[in-house]
């Protein structure tokens, strides 16, 4: 499997911001048409449930001309267009700069995927990074958070500074990205280090770069062989 980019999380990293339940963005009637790649519906779908109480959030990093940059794949990897549609949409209202200069270059396959589907897929990302830029990442969903932190791993790995991230909609309980120190050490103290070397191994990162719901979700499992187990079958069913 390709080596992810990822970065441990600053503690005071901000919750994502989500505009919409998930209920809401499923039953509209451009959700459909919208996932499967239609632009305009895409635009219609995000211009009628994002939530403009959220845009005060992204106010705050003005003076520091961030740049938004949506999660999107190049041809075949992706037809969702729903996260260029809100990144236009915020460019409109906040007068931010757009960048389509990365890409996924994976197809993680993640809709309605389980847990441990979502850790060995993960998506990965390449292109272009202005380094001391600030940027801000947008997508359509969040589950876990793995890819929100795929991407800023590249952009902190080309000298970019990763401020936030939004989505349409999601899991609140996934809102919160950093890893919080409590969860990190009680991961530890339950799967021991031979994981966590065995997981630097496998994916090219340590227990400090998960997301706060992949290691809360890790901390689920009985004992670390399950783990592997697990991950192991979820990585056969995938290729499969």
């Amino acid at each position: 499997m390709p080596t992810q980019r990822r970065a441990p999380w600053p503690p005071d990293f901000p919750p994502v911001g989500i505009d919409a339940a998930e209920s809401a963005v499923k039953k509209h009637p451009a959700y459909a048409a919208a996932k499967a790649g239609d632009a305009f519906s895409s635009l219609r779908l995000v211009k009628e449930l994002a939530d403009p109480a959220l845009l005060g959030r992204l106010n705050v990093y003005r003076g520091g001309s961030p740049i938004l940059l949506p999660v999107h794949g190049i041809e075949g990897i992706s037809v969702n267009t729903i996260p260029l549609a809100l990144g236009v949409h915020l460019s409109e209202q906040l007068g931010f700069a757009l960048s389509t200069a990365v890409v996924q270059i994976t197809k993680a396959g993640h809709t309605g995927a389980t847990g441990w589907w979502r850790l060995c897929s993960p998506a990965l990302f390449s292109g272009v990074v202005e380094a001391n830029r600030g940027y801000i990442l947008v997508d359509d969903f969040i589950g876990m958070g793995g890819t929100f932190a795929s991407l800023r791993g590249l952009i902190e790995s080309k000298g970019g500074r990763v401020l936030c991230a939004r989505a349409l909609t999601g899991k609140p309980r996934s809102a919160t990205l950093a890893l919080q120190p409590t969860t990190l050490q009680a991961l530890r103290g339950k799967h021991g280090d031979d994981l966590e070397r065995w997981w630097q191994t496998e994916y090219g990162y340590g227990f400090d770069a998960l997301t706060e719901s992949e290691a809360l979700y890790l901390l689920r499992a009985e004992h670390a062989d399950a783990i592997r187990r697990r991950l192991a079958e979820a990585a056969h069913e995938r290729h499969r």
